[in-house]
């Protein structure tokens, strides 16, 4: 891994709140950062409880969340897009691909898709 920091791909996030052994100590022994992104995605899920909404919300509250104009002069925009053009991948994956790549950072993720991404530190979880 990228030193001690790591970036949770929005399925990671899914696998952690789950109870995933890896995840959890990976998440203990890391700096954790998540894009606004992942933010978004595990809010929208429709079956989410009021719990599972309140504890998510706690955690967010404890990590680094990283939105897309936090990074100076909206680089990190910029470089999803090229990241997204490179290796073919959906503008959210995109996203948190190039939160990654510019916090230096392990991105933790279940998605074959990132495979693409040679210029990518990847760990991958499967499940």
């Amino acid at each position: 891994m990228t030193g001690n920091r790591i970036v949770l791909d929005t399925n990671a996030i899914i696998f952690f709140f789950k109870g995933d052994s890896e995840i959890s100590n990976l998440v203990k022994k890391n700096h954790v950062i998540i894009s606004v992104i992942s933010v978004l995605e595990y809010l929208s899920f429709k079956k989410l409880t009021l719990e599972e909404e309140t504890l998510f919300k706690e955690f967010c509250d404890e990590i680094e969340v990283v939105n897309l104009s936090v990074l100076e002069n909206k680089k990190l925009i910029y470089h999803s897009i090229e990241i997204s053009k490179l290796y073919n991948l959906k503008i959210a994956d995109s996203i948190i691909a190039a939160t990654a790549v510019l916090t230096n950072s392990t991105l933790v993720t279940a998605d074959k898709e990132f495979h693409k991404a040679t210029n990518l530190s990847l760990k991958f979880i499967t499940r």
